[in-house]
């Protein structure tokens, strides 16, 4: 469930899992709101994330960290749902 008053989207409290992304803050985050991701959905993006941002030297806390972690919600939404595939995803969105 995500928490729209906080930077962290957690799974339900019951499984006992929490992981957070970088701050996101703007339109997008509006159409996130009735969306839920499982441990396993939070993994994933973490994960393309952390690899994304070791790639280009990027902190993660940085502020176009942020607009990638948003960018890699709306593609993982948009159907690319393991690592590579949203790593694939976020490369080719920042080339073009």
């Amino acid at each position: 469930m995500i928490q729209s008053s906080t930077t962290r989207f957690r799974a339900p409290v019951d499984r006992g899992y929490s992981a957070s992304l970088p701050e996101c803050r703007g339109p997008a985050m509006s159409l996130l709101v009735n969306s839920s991701f499982s441990p396993e959905d939070l993994d994933v993006l973490r994960s393309a994330l952390d690899a994304w941002c070791v790639e280009r030297r990027i902190d993660i806390k940085s502020v176009e960290a942020q607009f990638a972690a948003s960018a890699a919600l709306d593609l993982y939404q948009a159907g690319h749902d393991s690592r590579e595939t949203l790593l694939h995803a976020l490369r080719d969105r920042r080339a073009a």
